[in-house]
């Protein structure tokens, strides 16, 4: 026997095991249709094991930042072995915008991608009527925590199977299915002109920051109006689409029209004939996706669904107990989230009046809670049917006078700010005459609303005012 070849060879075969042993290493992902830079500003991400923390950092999530692929947070190298607690939190300044946790076993190379959408937004994980080990939302349903793109099978139910079974509900961000079976927006800034980028919600915006410029004069859309009435109601946020009522065959109707860019004509409107009820159809607003619409019927708020954007509406009744004598419910305007409904009460006695009121849900899947009045819109400012900003912090209403309607405009510091008075809009209100239902698109640039200024095609048509993005 040699003493020393023996210690030598088991210094190699030591040297050996050491070189084969795995590198244990964690690269985390993100994939969103949260827009980087103007809804989401940053992320945080924490990860421990057995309670420590190994990695607790904020990434800037700039708004040149794609998101549409998977994109690198963060990464760790020489772990130990065993199951991290991941925890990525999306937020816009101080504001929270949505977080999501993850348990994922690390003995080697691990790669952990989590998608977050909008679709999460007020879901709150489990469900009381679901399955209790579902704690994660994903897509708007719960999933078990250890649910991401790398691991399908740990998943819920697929919403998805192909790209085709998704909705696309902006003409820049083609609707994707994800590894998980889960439906979200991918922004493609190649479908948008030089110098501007996809927001999955709005559609193609500035790429940079911009100074809106002055507002400039008016004109009507004479492609949507007809020699009777129009009422505007909803202009869609990419601004390729409008819903409007008309009672250009003798009652009032809901018709859509949509363009294919922003600077050219609306096609001919088309009338939503499977909501012609024989009844009065008038302002309406659609969910984000396109899939839900509110619209005035009569004396009441009705709702229409769809499971896909190319399906017909198919209505589902009255909007909770919204149907109340002497009222008249009308103006629905829903934010970017779909969460918050704004309306207008219009009260025949002993006055008649406008007031706001609001209703909010927790998720598109949840029935909206009790009516509230807006704080400062009561039936004393006689004001309602509003137009939001994508923000939320600015609203366009129109007033009622002694003499005409106007629209006024307030903008408030947050989202929970109460909205200061409104003042007069200037810009789009002419004396004597009626302007009324502003809307306005996701970017803030084109403002539609109701005249009867003279200049139009008929009785009361459709405007619209822009401004630039300097």
């Amino acid at each position: 026997m040699h003493p020393g070849r023996v210690r030598y060879s088991s210094a190699v075969a030591l040297l050996l095991v050491v070189a084969c042993a795995p590198e244990r290493s964690l690269l985390v992902q993100l994939t969103s249709d949260f827009a980087p830079g103007r809804e989401i500003d940053q992320a945080h991400v924490v990860i421990a094991i057995d309670g420590r923390v190994v990695d607790d950092e904020t990434v800037p999530l700039a708004s040149t930042r794609s998101l549409g692929r998977p994109s690198r947070l963060t990464s760790l190298t020489g772990l130990a072995p065993g199951r991290y607690a991941i925890r990525v939190t999306l937020s816009r300044g101080s504001a929270e915008v949505q977080q999501r946790e993850l348990r994922r076993d690390v003995d080697g190379r691990t790669v952990v991608t989590l998608l977050m959408t909008r679709e999460c937004a007020g879901v709150h994980c489990p469900a009381m009527d679901g399955d209790p080990t579902a704690v994660a939302c994903l897509g708007g349903r719960c999933v078990p925590d250890t649910c991401d793109e790398e691991h399908p099978e740990l998943c819920a139910s697929p919403q998805c199977h192909v790209d085709a079974d998704c909705e696309t509900s902006t003409a820049c961000a083609p609707a994707r299915c994800s590894a998980s079976g889960t439906c979200f927006a991918s922004a493609d800034d190649t479908r948008c002109a030089a110098g501007q980028t996809c927001d999955t919600a709005i559609g193609c915006v500035s790429a940079s920051s911009c100074t809106l410029g002055a507002w400039g004069t008016p004109r009507e859309l004479a492609e949507l109006d007809s020699p009777q009435v129009e009422y505007i109601g909803e202009v869609r946020p990419d601004g390729l689409t409008v819903y409007f009522a008309s009672n250009r065959t003798g009652d009032y109707d809901l018709y859509r029209a949509t363009r294919p860019t922003r600077s050219a004509a609306f096609d001919a409107p088309v009338r939503v004939a499977e909501l012609d009820d024989a009844l009065y159809q008038g302002d309406s607003a659609t969910t984000s996706d396109e899939l839900q619409l509110v619209y005035a019927n009569a004396d009441c708020l009705d709702v229409a669904s769809r499971a896909r954007a190319t399906d017909p509406w198919a209505r589902t009744g009255p909007l909770g107990a919204s149907c109340t004598p002497d009222v008249i419910l009308g103006g629905p305007a829903f934010t970017l989230d779909s969460l918050t409904l704004y309306y207008t009460r219009f009260a025949r006695a002993p006055l008649e009046t406008n007031s706001l009121w609001t209703m909010t849900r927790a998720s598109t899947r949840d029935p909206f809670g009790p009516a509230t009045p807006v704080p400062g819109y009561d039936d004393a400012t006689n004001s309602g049917y509003v137009g939001l900003s994508a923000d939320h912090l600015t609203m366009w209403l129109e007033q009622h006078t002694a003499t005409d309607v106007d629209i006024t405009v307030t903008t408030r510091a947050t989202t929970s700010s109460p909205w200061p008075p409104a003042a007069r809009f200037d810009a789009a209100s002419s004396v004597g005459f009626d302007d009324a239902d502003p809307t306005i698109t996701g970017d803030g640039l084109e403002l539609f609303f109701s005249s009867t200024r003279p200049g139009g095609t008929g009785e009361r048509d459709i405007w619209v005012i822009t401004r630039s993005c300097n």
